[in-house]
């Protein structure tokens, strides 16, 4: 939050993916690994919404009043990962995780105590994060065949175009 008061969320978020690059291509490079650039498409979908993660959650966090709350709502996506697998993933949820689902609702609404005297876009960004996160995440499961450091180069390397245009 004190870094925010000295250098625009972009510029963090920038130098951050970056870094990620620089080490993953490294990482992918000298491992032998395969970079991946245009296919598959879910390749794309996972490093757009992982982008867009990346920007909302660095904008969240150097424009809260409560870094609490910011932490509390970026943090939700294994909830949104459980809603949004039955329909991206066909996976039925059982009964005992819409109980987790519900009680994880319940417990953001208490935490979050939601008031009508404005927006704070902090916590809206917050939230619309953690929502990208989770299709971050779904994508991840969808590419289990492709090496994970080829993955992270595709993420950082779309995250610092996002960044560049943030």
């Amino acid at each position: 939050q004190k870094l925010g008061q000295t250098l625009s969320w972009q510029m963090i978020a920038l130098v951050r993916t970056s870094l990620a690059l620089v080490i993953a291509s490294g990482m992918t490079y000298f491992g032998g690994a395969r970079f991946v650039l245009f296919s598959p498409a879910t390749l794309w979908i996972r490093s757009i919404a992982g982008s867009c993660s990346l920007l909302l959650t660095f904008y969240a966090l150097t424009h809260t009043r409560s870094l609490s709350e910011v932490l509390v709502l970026s943090n939700m996506f294994p909830v949104w990962v459980a809603l949004l697998s039955w329909p991206v993933l066909g996976v039925l949820p059982r009964w005992d995780t819409w109980v987790a689902i519900a009680s994880a609702m319940a417990g953001v609404i208490l935490v979050q105590r939601p008031s009508l005297e404005g927006v704070d876009w902090a916590l809206v960004a917050a939230a619309a994060g953690s929502f990208t996160t989770s299709i971050a995440m779904l994508g991840l499961h969808r590419l289990q065949h492709l090496d994970p450091r080829s993955i992270v180069v595709h993420f950082s390397a779309v995250s610092v175009l996002f960044c560049l245009a943030a």
